[in-house]
């Protein structure tokens, strides 16, 4: 059986993905009539091809919410193979290198290795009809399949490769007809597909780790076709399948032995192609008319500041329990037992993302310990086993205590342990505006306060820190607030970043992906409600350390 690589590639094909817990974007180059997007690095850049009116697919970079082409056509650069025919980039690494596939003048498709500097090398397999180049991890190691016809032009069989310091070499999975080696991690584990020959009707999915090739299929009704296309450092793989009754393609993400189907909402079908190691993921969505677009898929990863100007529930956040009141343009939680706490959380999981989340709170204090505030990243769920603290695990949040109730105490708390670095009177009644940091990355959560706050920048009076030992899954990992007594909260700022604090590439990294959200710098700080972009950087720069 001929690859599904090449199939999907000329199925006429659908803004949401159905696994709720990712933001979606599509992308499509400017005036081109077809854009497709197959892979993403650590850094936020994609790779992939656009179509322009009678013209036919160039590859392309976006960097910096701009779409370069990598080979522009005469005037505007030296013409090049990839700049006057077929080309798709498929993959690229850390460093900038690209891989992907050229067709050449006779028709024959090649792989291709363009370096960050722009060295051009064509790569074909010794013997080869064609060549594929569709993977690359930041050693330079790239994976690939090649193709094998007869002098008629039938087909033959697909074989896979790995190709390092200009050596190829040859790759299968034991008793397969076919084998088609698409993404490679920085571990060297391979992801591919497989068939019996090329009279095959269905095929599968592998993984290739530590020389072990193993097998497997999402457990999707109907399953036909598995074609696994990337794998990330944590070992995450997406890719596409296709199904006996519609044989239409739609992507899916696999996680362990978790698999979730991924649909571009509308699309008549979906292909998931790149994940990088912050799980954000990349592929194609086909509309009713055939035309091809980009998607971009950022689990958890999104930046939002909310105010209760308009005394409703803003969309990013949902109720954990009763309702607040929503008047006076804050959020109020009313009552004073401990049973009555309830919480505001966000819709996205925040479990594999750093980020800085900041809010006001009112302590009115004389409530006692009804009065103690709460703010932190988990389920945010009432455990009524413990006064109604949202104690409910995964969790690890602060205690903002009143004056009559712990001597204004600020404190961290996980699902297992209490009162983490308490420090008295760092809180207490009045207004304040409470910070919390995590690394999820080093595992440090870190809560700072700036005690009677009136506005302006914030500037900590107290802070603390705890190295967390939360089990933190992919889902009820929320950015939470709440609790009872009639505190009162408002202007909630979450701004998640893609960097690792002490990283040298934590600031690029933030930059990216806040200029990917909100289509630059500009429009991220206004949206997030900065005074300035040198504001904005100011607090990206707070994070990472430099």
């Amino acid at each position: 059986m001929k690859k599904l690589v090449l199939l999907v590639a000329v199925l006429l094909v659908s803004v949401t993905l159905t696994y709720a817990q990712f933001t979606v974007t599509s992308i499509d180059y400017p005036g081109a009539q077809a854009t497709r997007v197959y892979g993403i690095n650590n850094s936020g850049n994609m790779v992939g091809a656009y179509r322009l009116p009678g013209g036919t697919f160039h590859a392309m970079l976006i960097k910096g919410g701009k779409f370069i082409p990598l080979a522009p056509l005469a005037p505007l650069a030296s013409t090049t193979i990839l700049g006057t025919n077929w080309s798709v980039a498929l993959k690229i690494n850390d460093r900038g290198d690209v891989v992907g596939w050229v067709m050449s003048n006779l028709g024959y498709m090649h792989g291709f290795l363009l370096s960050k500097k722009g060295v051009l090398t064509i790569l074909d397999f010794p013997g080869a009809t064609d060549t594929y180049a569709s993977g690359i991890n930041d050693s330079g190691t790239i994976s690939g399949d090649w193709d094998l016809y007869a002098a008629s032009g039938t087909y033959i069989s697909t074989s896979s490769f790995i190709w390092n310091n200009s050596s190829f070499t040859e790759l299968n999975m034991p008793g397969a007809g076919d084998t088609g080696a698409l993404g490679i991690n920085g571990h060297g584990d391979l992801v591919g597909w497989w068939d019996t020959g090329r009279s095959a009707t269905t095929s599968s999915g592998f993984v290739l780790s530590n020389g072990q090739f193993t097998s497997f299929d999402p457990p999707f009704p109907g399953l036909i076709h598995t074609q696994p296309d990337d794998i990330n450092h944590t070992g995450k793989i997406v890719g596409q399948y296709s199904d006996d009754i519609t044989y239409l393609a739609r992507g899916f993400l696999k996680v362990g032995d978790a698999f979730t189907s991924l649909d571009y909402p509308g699309a008549v079908q979906t292909t998931a192609w790149g994940i990088n190691s912050a799980g954000q993921m990349v592929g194609n969505w086909y509309d009713s008319s055939g035309a091809a677009h980009g998607w971009l898929a950022q689990h958890g990863r999104t930046s939002f500041k909310a105010d209760f100007n308009t005394n409703v529930l803003p969309d990013t956040l949902e109720e954990s329990g009763p309702s607040p009141i929503y008047a006076g343009g804050a959020v109020t939680f009313p009552d004073y037992w401990n049973e009555s706490r309830r919480y505001l959380r966000t819709k996205a999981n925040y479990n594999t993302t750093n980020f800085i989340a900041e809010v006001t709170v009112t302590i009115q204090g004389g409530y006692g310990g009804p009065g103690i505030a709460f703010f932190g990243l988990g389920a945010g769920v009432a455990e009524y086993d413990f006064y109604s603290e949202p104690r409910v695990p995964p969790t690890t949040y602060t205690r903002l205590e009143p004056d009559d109730f712990g001597d204004g105490a600020l404190s961290i708390t996980t699902s297992s342990l209490e009162n983490i670095g308490n420090i008295v009177e760092a809180a207490g009644d009045g207004t304040h505006r409470v910070r919390i940091i995590w690394d999820h990355v080093n595992r440090t959560f870190t809560v700072a306060i700036q005690k009677n706050y009136t506005g302006g920048p914030f500037s900590p009076t107290s802070t603390i820190q705890a190295v967390v030992d939360e089990s933190f899954g992919d889902i009820n990992t929320r950015i939470f607030f709440g609790g009872a007594g009639y505190s009162v909260w408002d202007d909630l700022l979450v701004l998640a970043l893609n960097g690792t604090p002490g990283k040298s590439n934590c600031h690029g990294q933030s930059v990216s992906g806040l200029t990917q959200q909100f289509g630059g710098m500009k429009e991220a700080a206004s949206a997030l409600g900065f005074a300035s972009v040198d504001a904005l950087q100011n607090e990206i720069r707070d994070f990472c350390g430099n």
